[in-house]
């Protein structure tokens, strides 16, 4: 029986991911263990204090994407220790595409 790894559907999907680093949102290319691969890979670096939690961010996106700070994009980011991954909602997908890249 051929098993797929755990996470595989995972795969060419947007997610968000928390690391020790940070946290970041972007579309998994390839995963290996805790090293994953992510296209697109924006760093979060905060978000709108309406939204309570990472999960409601990948559920339900935000209202305010002028409230939130996110990276620009990078092509490719390697991530090497990945504790948690978490879907995004196409529903949220569409409002956090429309945050701003914050520059600090």
């Amino acid at each position: 029986m051929d098993r797929q790894p755990i996470g595989h559907q995972l795969v060419g999907k947007n997610c968000i991911f928390r690391t020790r680093e940070g946290v970041f949102i972007g579309r998994l290319k390839t995963r290996d263990r805790k090293e994953v691969l992510i296209e697109d890979c924006r760093r979060i670096f905060g978000w709108s204090p309406s939204i309570s939690s990472l999960s409601e961010l990948a559920v339900k996106g935000t209202h305010c994407p002028e409230e939130c700070q996110f990276s620009i994009a990078t092509p490719v980011t390697l991530l090497t220790d990945v504790t948690e991954i978490l879907l995004v909602t196409e529903e949220a997908m569409e409002s956090l595409h429309k945050v701003p890249a914050w520059t600090g």
